[in-house]
């Protein structure tokens, strides 16, 4: 439960470090933006969550644009990976793995939308919050059990 609580408390912070990430790197790449926290409407329930976003990436031509969606969240798993290697075993490395699993998985998420919109329909589910909130939610729960069922 304890890693469960550790990765749910640094899980803001990585998202937070992962749309500054989007800024450095359009940024780098010629482009201006901004990092704006905006409603994000769920899809099955009259409600908003808060989300995080950099504006500005459209306008980027289709390859740089890709840097920039692959590159936001690949950078920010960067220092969690490494604090991750530096930690002993225990509840912090696992919280801190799940957010490098859940880094990878936006790494992965972002551009691989991007590639699916200009060639076909994406499927719309993949820009849900409860998708985009759920999966790190469940990849936070497997990483903790790991660790329960790996420290008996």
């Amino acid at each position: 439960m304890r890693a469960f609580l550790l990765a749910l408390v640094i899980f803001p912070m990585a998202l937070l470090a992962h749309e500054g990430m989007h800024l450095a790197v359009l940024i780098a790449l010629g482009g201006h933006g901004e990092l704006i926290v905006r409603p994000w409407h769920l899809a099955f329930a009259d409600a908003s969550l808060p989300g995080f976003h950099v504006t500005g990436g459209n306008a980027l031509d289709p390859g740089r644009h890709l840097v920039f969606e692959f590159g936001g969240p690949a950078l920010a798993a960067v220092p969690l990976a490494i604090l991750a290697w530096q930690a002993g075993r225990g509840a912090v490395r696992s919280a801190l793995v799940a957010n490098v699993a859940i880094l990878a998985f936006f790494a992965l998420l972002e551009p691989g939308y991007e590639l699916l919109e200009k060639g076909f329909s994406a499927p719309t589910f993949l820009i849900w919050p409860e998708f985009n909130y759920g999966v790190p939610l469940v990849l936070m729960l497997l990483f903790a059990l790991r660790f329960r069922y790996a420290r008996a």
